[in-house]
């Protein structure tokens, strides 16, 4: 969503992976919901929107479950937070490839936990707290721009 001012826009991103599989002992379920500023850097009449280098901060949270032969570890709500740099690459009128990565903080309670009887129980292990400081995003994306209005840009 481009701002008023094209050096500004604001990105929003949810993920909804959720695999289960082979006999429910495997299982990578997480979902996340976030939002980002951004500060897109250089002339800005030179470039089409959301195009070029960005500076940004991003903000997040949500659940995960993840588990690997029958031992896993659940997470009801987890945070991220931190700094971000980026660059979009212009493929047509309305996509962009984009690439990012970010350094910022995670924090989140989780508890570990065991399955048994083919994952029909969860046996809980242990509750703890972790916390990471460092790079915290690294990812490649295939932007697809809205239009705004009939006639103009997008």
């Amino acid at each position: 969503l481009p701002l008023r001012d094209r050096r500004w826009s604001v990105m929003a991103e949810c993920w909804f992976p959720w695999y289960v599989w082979h006999h429910n002992s495997r299982a990578y379920e997480l979902l996340y919901i976030g939002a980002e500023g951004r500060r897109w850097l250089g002339d800005r009449r030179r470039h089409d929107p959301l195009e070029g280098h960005f500076v940004g901060f991003f903000a997040g949270g949500g659940k995960y479950d993840f588990e690997w032969d029958s031992e896993g570890y659940q997470g009801e709500f987890y945070l991220r937070a931190g700094l971000s740099y980026g660059y979009a690459k212009r493929l047509n009128r309305r996509l962009r490839l984009e690439f990012n990565i970010g350094v910022g903080f995670l924090q989140t309670e989780y508890r570990h936990y065991v399955g048994v009887e083919n994952d029909r129980f969860l046996v809980w292990q242990n509750d703890g707290r972790y916390t990471w400081l460092g790079p915290t995003k690294a990812k490649v994306s295939l932007v697809w721009l809205l239009p705004l209005k009939k006639g103009g840009r997008p």
